[in-house]
């Protein structure tokens, strides 16, 4: 009988000072993961601020496919939500509190497997313009209860850390398959209405035109502020010249304004008009770095209406977006003008 009384009270004391233990540690925790993402920030903001995107890369729904969600009527933004039902991960609810392109909030509450509650929180900057940081948390203060199983679990970065770095991994991948969507798409025959246009022309490898384009655009645009010009449309490339043997260009670029103006003779900068004309259209919808294969269709196209490229004026590309405000890559459109004869003489084979 003495040594099952000692055995109790030896039991009664690990007891009570495992619950010392226990209530003397700190219950906050804050678990984050952080990831560098080969897409422009606000292609991330888009998956993680709208919950309708979540089951694509949310590491728990990976776990349980078969999990019970539903959504609230605006799944984007503040006050959206998103709830969860499964007897495996349990049930809860995920809302949002606030929503910007640099950070977001959220209130998660969790009612099964036990109640509790804490914060998710993202925050979101750019490494590059093709680039972002991303970091992931989840914060909030645990039970005595939840102390003690998490002790047992190895503490809750053991137990959320890895599931943090699938889900930004999943991110990355969606993100930079978000970014590489592309169509192209030939049109057909159109009539391109002309006009006065600034321009600044350069000969040029093949090679280099994505470079020397940029620069020549943004001191054209410069001329226009400096010279209180208004610009009438989207800027458009003149290509004056493509030599594929020596892999060399000369091309102008070129920007429309509304009425002719005479440029100061040592001004770089010069106005030229162009003339309305018939033209074979073939739009590109996405990153620029599609444009070879777009020019390719748009000769085969040509080709196969059986049409004739009219050599004495030259193809074009009118960029439709601007990059600086169109973030996503794939959102991006490019117009192609390949110029076209009206009539097509066919000759007589023997």
């Amino acid at each position: 009988m003495k040594i099952i009384k000692y055995l109790f009270f030896l039991i009664v004391i690990i007891v009570i000072g495992l619950s010392l233990y226990i209530a003397t540690r700190s219950g906050y925790y804050n678990v984050h993961r952080e990831a560098v993402i080969d897409a422009p920030k606000e292609v991330v903001y888009e998956y993680i601020n709208d919950y309708k995107k979540w089951p694509e890369w949310s590491p728990w729904v990976e776990q349980e496919p078969s999990a019970n969600i539903s959504l609230s009527d605006s799944t984007a933004g503040i006050n959206s939500f998103y709830h969860w039902n499964d007897d495996i991960i349990g049930e809860g609810t995920i809302k949002t509190i606030h929503s910007d392109k640099d950070s977001i909030l959220q209130k998660i509450e969790f009612t099964k497997p036990r109640e509790s509650q804490g914060d998710v929180y993202w925050k979101l900057s750019s490494k590059t313009p093709s680039q972002s940081i991303v970091t992931w948390g989840i914060k909030g203060e645990l039970s005595f209860l939840e102390k003690a199983i998490m002790i047992y679990k190895g503490g809750m970065d053991n137990l959320i850390g890895s599931d943090l770095e699938r889900g930004l991994f999943k991110i990355d991948s969606l993100s930079e398959l978000a970014i590489e969507q592309y169509t192209i798409n030939p049109k057909g025959i159109s009539e391109y209405s002309g006009g006065y246009y600034l321009y600044l022309t350069t000969a040029s490898k093949q090679s280099g035109i994505s470079s020397k384009m940029t620069e020549m655009f943004l001191k054209v645009k410069k001329f226009a502020k400096e010279n209180n010009i208004t610009l009438s449309g989207p800027p458009f490339v003149l290509y004056h010249e493509w030599d594929d043997l020596n892999k060399t260009t000369i091309f102008s670029t070129c920007i429309p304004i509304r009425e002719k103006i005479i440029p100061d003779f040592q001004s770089e900068v010069l106005c030229g008009f162009l003339d309305s004309g018939r033209y074979f259209k073939t739009v590109l919808k996405g990153n620029y770095k599609n444009i070879e294969e777009a020019w390719s269709k748009a000769s085969q196209a040509i080709n196969t209406n059986r049409l004739v490229e009219d050599p004495k004026r030259d193809p074009m590309e009118v960029y439709i977006t601007d990059p600086s405000k169109v973030p996503n890559p794939a959102n991006w459109i490019t117009e192609i003008y390949i110029p076209v004869k009206k009539t097509l003489t066919l000759q007589k084979t023997f």
